[in-house]
């Protein structure tokens, strides 16, 4: 199988293994062409929404940039809504950035309009990973073992490959994210200051929105061609539990909040209740429980992991992020702001001016 490098062309045939629906194996090579074509239809042929195809160039020296993401007409219907002929437009669409040495993407989520963000995800009817490299190889396999994978797509990179499961049901897009860091973690992680760190798959694969490099398309790090190494076109799909099943539960992080401290201070705020500055200053309502979703907008807590103490010398903890504190450590984490010994200078006094106007007026 010959090498290429961007702007010649790419390999004539690649190495493959289809389980075809009828039971029989497929091992041989196909065109590039074919490779698309299988990648496509297996992921969106059931797929009731939108498609997004993605691509962008990678100039030497730099890394690749994708300029499609704001393109309408890059989000074309899948074969539920699409018609008989639904494939052929997404693959001249593949086909034309291809001729211009492209580097090309697709989105395994369905898009409920046309827009590459979380928010217009409707739902998966997949779950994937992404593993760069070959050191990470091992572990695949024996994921892979116990949970086969329906596509599995060498990404022509560093050795590193792409794996998916097909869903038996699709699943709604805010479970997404949390079914993908099972399968992340599973294969691997560490523990940094306390905080789980994914070792062999790429932890920011489990966005939803996420695109992934297609098969039978030029990977501009290497020159050579994505590929799918295998693809079973009979399996049901996985029931989302089964899949799961046995997987570790995903490791939080394990963070010291802040010790309780005496209020030795003569500062009216900092007497304040926790449960009454909450309501008052980010208008939650803290239940007996004294949990809450955390209030800083740079954590999207779908679950909630910040305390909220009972009175004002136990203040406030998120254990998923690490924020937390007293009065002011919650007015400045309300804008995205700093907290702890980190809160001070200007920082302190916009945050502390938020409070004087929250409880006593302008």
């Amino acid at each position: 199988m010959s090498t290429t490098i961007p702007g010649s062309a790419p390999e004539a045939v690649l190495p493959t293994r289809i389980g075809l629906a009828d039971g029989r194996i497929f091992r041989g090579a196909l065109p590039p062409e074919r490779h698309r074509a299988v990648h496509l239809g297996l992921l969106h042929a059931d797929s009731e929404g939108y498609v997004e195809i993605a691509a962008g160039r990678r100039l030497p020296g730099a890394k690749l940039r994708i300029t499609t993401r704001r393109d309408p007409g890059h989000f074309l219907p899948g074969g539920a809504s699409g018609g008989d002929r639904w494939l052929d437009p997404l693959l001249a669409l593949v086909g034309g950035h291809v001729a211009r040495d492209d580097e090309v993407f697709v989105a395994p989520a369905v898009r409920h309009e046309r827009g590459a963000g979380k928010a217009h995800v409707s739902h998966t009817r997949w779950l994937w990973i992404d593993v760069d490299g070959r050191d990470g190889l091992p572990a695949v396999h024996a994921l892979l073992r116990r949970k086969p994978a329906q596509l599995v797509v060498e990404s022509a990179g560093s050795g590193g490959v792409h794996c998916y499961w097909r869903l038996r049901r699709p699943l709604r897009a805010d479970a997404i994210e949390r079914a993908h860091e099972r399968l992340i973690y599973a294969l691997g992680y560490d523990l940094r200051d306390g905080r789980p760190v994914a070792t062999v798959a790429d932890a920011a694969c489990k966005d939803r929105s996420r695109v992934m490099r297609l098969a039978g398309t030029i990977n501009g790090k290497s020159g050579r061609c994505a590929r799918i190494v295998s693809a079973d076109l009979a399996h049901p799909g996985w029931a989302l539990d089964k899949l799961l099943a046995g997987l570790p539960a995903t490791p939080r992080p394990s963070i010291r909040c802040p010790a309780q401290t005496p209020l030795l201070h003569d500062d009216p705020y900092k007497r304040i209740a926790p449960a009454e500055y909450f309501r008052r200053l980010a208008g939650i309502e803290v239940p007996a429980s004294g949990l809450v979703r955390c209030p800083s907008p740079a954590h999207e807590d779908t679950t909630p992991s910040c305390h909220v103490g009972r009175d004002a010398s136990e203040g406030f903890c998120c254990h998923g992020c690490g924020i937390g504190g007293a009065i002011y450590d919650l007015a400045s984490a309300l804008e995205g702001g700093a907290t702890g010994r980190w809160l001070r200078g200007d920082a302190f006094r916009r945050a502390r001016e938020r409070v004087r106007v929250t409880f006593d007026g302008a």
